[in-house]
This record gives structure tokens, sequence and C-alpha cells, in this order.
């Protein structure tokens, strides 16, 4: 359930990235921030099953889950990477 609400949360940023390019930057400092913060969260929850769950998996899976996300999400609207990535020319 909380994935499903964060997946909803980025989709509304990226959605006003797109609408109003001048507020990417900021989109994507909140993305990145929200990234670290879930790492830091889940493995501070974790704690006491930190030998069946040590750091490098969370931040693995987690950066498993943004690449397939983004990956559907860029695939699911033509054009977001070039609007919303000042590096794509």
């Amino acid at each position: 359930m909380i994935s499903l609400v964060i997946g909803l949360i980025v989709t509304g940023l990226v959605e006003q990235a797109e609408q109003r390019p001048s507020l990417a930057p900021m989109v994507l400092f909140t993305i990145v921030a929200g990234f670290v913060v879930t790492i830091v969260a889940v493995g501070l929850l974790t704690s006491p099953i930190r030998p069946l769950l040590p750091w490098w998996s969370i931040v693995v899976a987690n950066a498993l889950a943004v690449l397939l996300a983004g990956g559907y999400l860029l695939r699911s609207r033509p054009g977001t990477w070039r609007r919303l990535s000042p590096f794509a020319s």
C-alpha cells in the first residue's frame, strides 16, 4: 500500500514538472531525497533483522524499484525524459 502511495506521489510530481519545466530541478531533488529517506527508514526499521537484511540489499532493492518504475513511466509518457532532463538533447 505504501509503495502505491509513493508511486502516485512521484507520478504527480513528474506530471507537475512536465507542465512546468521550471520545477524539474526541484522535482528531481525531491525524488532523490525520497529515495534516500526510504532507504534510511527501511534500514532503521529493520535493524533487529540486519543479519538477514543487510544495507546493500535495501539499496539494491530500492534502486531496482526506481529503475523499473522509471522505465515504465518513461515508456508510457513519451517525451518525458527530454522535457525533464536538461542533459537529454
